[in-house]
């Protein structure tokens, strides 16, 4: 008797289940036919998951059947699914999605569809169940949702989570007073974070950054880019945290929407600010006449990283307003033509530019002269370099034209030559000249700054007012300032030596000569009284004068 009761338990059991089994069947059966095109499967999903409507058996049949899975398994990955659309702001437009049952994907040329963009591996395929076709999320899909899940919420415990998901009333715009608490705390403790951050991120760069002097600390370099970077980690910090709140759809999409068009922006300005420092940095340890080469380039290279800075940010930006930016390129290769020949001067000073570069007809620091262009080279851009003149302007030549002129770079010369002619009364006689020119190259020899193999002092020619000497001397200077301060130097010696000879420098000037007046002197001197050994016992002492008073 026993046996039997336990037959006819077993018998009931097995029929249970088999109706079970039978009733999801015939639910499967009907759902089917709401499941022949894409929108109908993404529609299932979505309605049997509200509140008004909630059925998660049914929203799981828009899941593809996974052999390991049981039912309590596809329902909770169904609700994962809808969390991971809800909190990445993943609505879909109804007018959007397929409504044919034969969709085909034109890029694969297969029956899948994808609807987010950004998301891949999120899409749906047809399938063939029992007997008829039908879509739903794809078997790869719902592989990978756990994955999906964990990095759409890595954040907060699971309980915390839970709480969340529970339906609280409405209160405005389709927000419970969970989510407006959310979005207060969203809105305060990332004000209090970036502050903090903003402080902690300007203490450490300042430490770090230890080349640059305090002036540039002081005119806000550190600071510029210390807030950037706070921005930057705050906002990506809310983009990292915005899902775990679930918002609705809508809320989600365009909060998002605004963080991923200022994330962008933000790692631009860190990125312009990293540039400047770095350039800062180089052009202070660079600095030096064996690497002079790298100085002229440093701007160059500024110009360029800055310019590939804002346009990956562009594109960027683009691409998260949801615009083609793959068609945007394609029309500007269009236009490409009609573009060259607009900017066709641009594009000239830009392979100047790279001309200068290659050939380094000069350097920053060099003092050139070119039709017209007289000045010291101060910078050497992209388009353009940066001449300072005498009266401390600023020329902006044109690379393109710069390249094509003749320049003569006076910042290359080894030797600054000083050439001048002196010019005595025609009443000095020869012997007083002689020893005035080998005074002067004396003077030349014991000089600290003056080139002592190479220079000229002559007596070279006869002029209308005076007798012409040659003064053809080169100076051992890095610039012009050294250079006048050894002509001042030298021209002093010289007019120091004629005084002490007695020569006399003649005057651009007509003169009437009476040599003989009745009772007055002659204005022409008597030289009758010099000789050679007076002269060159004058000159002698001279220099051990000059000697003495440690002149030379």
């Amino acid at each position: 008797m026993k046996y039997i009761w336990i037959f006819l338990v077993i018998i009931l059991l097995s029929l249970g289940i088999t109706q079970a089994q039978s009733i999801e069947i015939e639910q499967q059966k009907q759902t089917a036919y709401q499941l022949n095109t894409p929108f109908k499967a993404m529609y299932n999903h979505y309605h049997y998951l509200q509140p008004e409507s909630s059925n998660p058996t049914l929203a799981s049949y828009s899941l593809a059947l996974v052999g390991n899975l049981t039912l309590e398994q596809r329902i909770e990955r169904t609700k994962q699914l809808y969390q991971i659309l809800k909190g990445n702001g993943l609505y879909f437009d109804e007018d959007k999605i397929p409504k044919e049952a034969d969709y085909q994907d034109s890029v694969k040329k297969k029956y899948v569809y994808i609807p987010f963009d950004d998301y891949p591996t999120i899409f749906l395929e047809r399938i063939y169940f029992r007997g008829q076709y039908i879509w739903v999320y794809s078997a790869e899909t719902v592989a990978n949702i756990p994955t999906l899940y964990s990095k759409t919420f890595p954040f907060f415990p699971a309980p915390f989570h839970e709480f969340l998901q529970k339906k609280h009333p409405e209160i405005a715009l389709g927000l419970d007073y969970i989510r407006i608490l959310s979005l207060l705390f969203l809105i305060i403790a990332p004000y209090i974070f970036f502050k903090l951050l903003n402080r902690l991120i300007a203490f450490f760069l300042r430490r770090i950054i230890g080349k640059l002097t305090e002036e540039e600390i002081k005119k806000g370099r550190i600071r510029r880019l210390a807030r950037p970077i706070s921005l930057y980690v705050t906002f990506l910090l809310i983009r990292k945290i915005i899902p775990v709140f679930l918002f609705p759809v809508l809320w989600s999409y365009y909060i998002l929407f605004i963080l991923n068009i200022f994330l962008p922006v933000f790692a631009l300005l860190m990125v312009l600010g990293l540039i400047d420092l770095a350039f800062i940095y180089l052009s202070k340890n660079l600095n030096s006449e064996e690497r002079g080469w790298y100085i002229q380039i440093l701007p160059f290279l500024k110009t360029i990283f800055k310019i590939i800075a804002v346009a990956i940010s562009l594109i960027v930006i683009l691409e998260n307003l949801d615009l083609n930016v793959t068609a945007l390129l394609a029309g500007l290769s269009i236009g490409g033509l009609a573009f060259a020949l607009a900017a066709q001067d641009t594009i000239k000073n830009l392979f100047g530019s790279v001309m200068i570069f290659i050939d380094q007809p000069f350097r920053v620091g060099d003092w050139v002269t070119a039709e017209g262009i007289d000045g010291e080279i101060e910078e050497i851009g992209v388009r353009s370099t940066r001449v300072r003149t005498f009266y401390n302007s600023v020329l902006h030549v044109p690379n393109g034209k710069l390249a094509d002129m003749i320049v003569d770079n006076l910042g290359m010369r080894v030797y600054r030559r000083y050439r001048t002619t002196l010019a005595i009364t025609y009443d000095t006689p020869p012997i007083l000249i002689k020893a005035f020119l080998e005074g002067i190259r004396e003077i030349i020899r014991n000089h600290p700054e003056t080139r002592k193999d190479f220079f000229a002092v002559h007596f070279l020619d006869f002029q209308a007012s005076s007798l012409g000497l040659l003064l053809n001397v080169f100076f051992v200077v890095p610039d012009f300032l050294d250079e006048w301060k050894s002509r001042e130097s030298l021209n002093l010696d010289i007019l120091e030596l004629a005084e002490t000879l007695g020569v006399r420098f003649a005057f651009s000037t007509q003169t009437l000569h009476i040599e003989q007046m009745p009772k007055l002197k002659g204005l022409t001197p008597n030289y009758a009284h010099i000789s050679e050994e007076d002269l060159e016992r004058k000159v002698k002492q001279f220099f051990e004068k000059r000697k003495e008073s440690n002149e030379i």
